[in-house]
């Protein structure tokens, strides 16, 4: 991984979380494809939905930074805690 790329991966998923960094960091399989009409297109078999596709391979590793992370980030419906519960976020 370029430094370029990790510099990329720690500072716009860390999210200001300071327990975050690259050791701790999700690996996450994508699939990369030659487009027919040319550069490059990705998907994330891990996350349903998640593709992206660039015109260099470089712009591809950019998107795909972004499709995770906008992938991942979604907001749902917030939990609905009971008893002596409680909501935690953790960084994977």
């Amino acid at each position: 991984m370029s430094s370029r790329n990790r510099h990329h991966l720690l500072h716009s998923s860390s999210r200001g979380n300071p327990l975050w960094n690259y050791n701790h960091a999700m690996k996450i399989k994508v699939v990369v494809h030659e487009a027919e009409e040319g550069g490059y297109w990705a998907e994330v078999p891990a996350i349903p939905g998640c593709a992206t596709q660039g015109d260099t391979f470089e712009d591809l590793l950019h998107n795909l930074y972004e499709a995770v992370e906008g992938c991942l980030s979604v907001d749902v419906s917030a939990p609905q805690v009971t008893g002596n519960g409680r909501v935690l976020e953790i960084a994977i």
